[in-house]
């Protein structure tokens, strides 16, 4: 994928900046209340960069992926891009609810 030089500094900027204020702001929670659902985002994040991760490499394939198997290695990025979403998906959900189960306030009773 093309893509201008400068996008993909960036976006990894971008990203180690946002990911840091949020597993600061995870730490700094925890370490308040500490809540074990908040754990449950840590392994949210890292999915996060793995997502980072295929992406990079998605962007960077055109140099180092045969002409002819393009297509396939771009669909194999997506897909595994598309399966680490899920899974901080996943992670971010189980970490809401056992957060609100070990809060005062329990959702699941209103």
């Amino acid at each position: 994928m093309e893509l201008e030089q400068e996008v993909k500094g960036l976006l990894i900027i971008g990203f180690i900046f946002i990911l840091s204020v949020v597993g600061i702001s995870i730490f700094i929670l925890w370490n308040k209340t500490k809540n074990k659902g908040l754990l449950w985002f840590i392994p949210q994040l890292l999915m996060l960069t793995l997502c980072l991760y295929f992406f990079v490499n998605l962007i960077n394939n055109a140099s180092s992926v045969s002409i002819a198997m393009i297509s396939e290695e771009n669909s194999l990025m997506m897909g595994l891009i598309g399966i680490s979403w899920a899974l901080s998906m996943i992670f971010m959900t189980i970490g809401l609810f056992v957060s609100l189960n070990n809060s005062s306030v329990n959702i699941m009773k209103h």
